[in-house]
């Protein structure tokens, strides 16, 4: 699988237009699988065709247990039937990433002395759109 990651700090990220605030880092991981496709005419070489491609982006922030976006994704967490989280993130000034998502896991991780933070990850369901703003 070929795979290239984007990762921004500082960045934008909104889910459904509420700023993701306390936001530290994010990773935005693009994949794309391949399917070999040798045969006995390929003369001894390999030969590859493109697989299925895939998206997931993992944030990571402070918990702020007040903020929209973080209320959000905790609850499309635990709903029975979760809908699709949209989503835009923007890593640097000139291209905004665009996309639907499920939310993967949620955890916080806390120490003494230290604010709590929160770690998202988001896999995405269909095609992202990537548009100079």
């Amino acid at each position: 699988m070929t795979t290239y990651a984007v990762s921004g700090s500082p960045s934008v990220c909104t889910i459904l237009s509420d700023v993701f605030s306390g936001s530290t880092n994010y990773t935005l991981n693009l994949g794309q699988g391949v399917i070999d496709s040798s045969s006995d005419d390929s003369a001894r070489w390999g030969e590859i065709i493109a697989g299925q491609r895939n998206w997931t982006i993992e944030i990571e922030g402070l918990y702020i247990y007040t903020d929209l976006a973080q209320i959000y994704l905790e609850q499309h967490l635990t709903d029975e039937e979760p809908e699709r989280v949209v989503l835009a993130f923007t890593p640097v000034d000139e291209k905004v990433f665009q996309g639907n998502g499920l939310v993967a896991t949620i955890y916080c991780v806390s120490s003494f002395e230290d604010a709590i933070k929160i770690n998202v990850d988001i896999r995405g369901t269909g095609l992202l759109v990537a548009t100079e703003s």
